[in-house]
């Protein structure tokens, strides 16, 4: 299924998931808005120091999750201890920050996806090839799109990956 022919009428795209309804990019609001009908879903990627491809927004972990400090600092280790459902309600207590192959393993098949490549903190491209390695991994080269506030980063991305928007 290809991204832009699939569709004819407005694509309803879920920002970081239901996040109404789950805590911001995290599986379960991935799956749910899924389940809930949405077409696709825009989530934010970032490179942890250990380089390991997460799905998270915020340049800090204080707002969403129950543990402090900068992204980029941290180990994939010490994040995944994070819990990242308890701040939204108790009900999601235990909620992981994902990977991005996690991700792609549980969503990438049923639902479209809008990876935005959030490399503020991390070194000139570096989180585009991982990204690239890990949709080519999952066969979504036709149901992604990427977003980035730098057009630099879009560039690297469409000459590793020129058969996704």
């Amino acid at each position: 299924m290809d991204l832009w022919s699939e569709f004819s009428s407005p694509m309803i795209f879920a920002h970081r998931g239901a996040s109404i309804h789950a805590p911001e990019n995290t599986l379960a609001a991935f799956e749910l808005a899924a389940n809930l009908g949405a077409d696709a879903v825009e989530l934010d990627t970032k490179l942890t120091v250990d380089g390991h491809v997460i799905v998270f927004h915020d340049h800090t972990v204080d707002r969403t999750t129950n543990g402090s400090g900068e992204v980029a600092k941290l180990p994939f280790a010490a994040l995944r201890d994070l819990d990242a459902g308890v701040r939204f309600s108790e009900k999601f207590r235990g909620e992981k920050i994902p990977t991005l192959d996690e991700v792609f393993e549980a969503v990438g098949k049923k639902i479209f996806i809008n990876v935005e490549l959030k490399n503020y903190a991390t070194p000139l491209d570096a989180l585009v090839p991982n990204v690239v390695e890990l949709v080519k991994k999952h066969g979504l080269e036709k149901r992604i799109l990427f977003s980035s506030f730098f057009p630099h980063t879009l560039a690297r991305a469409a000459r590793l990956l020129p058969e996704t928007p």
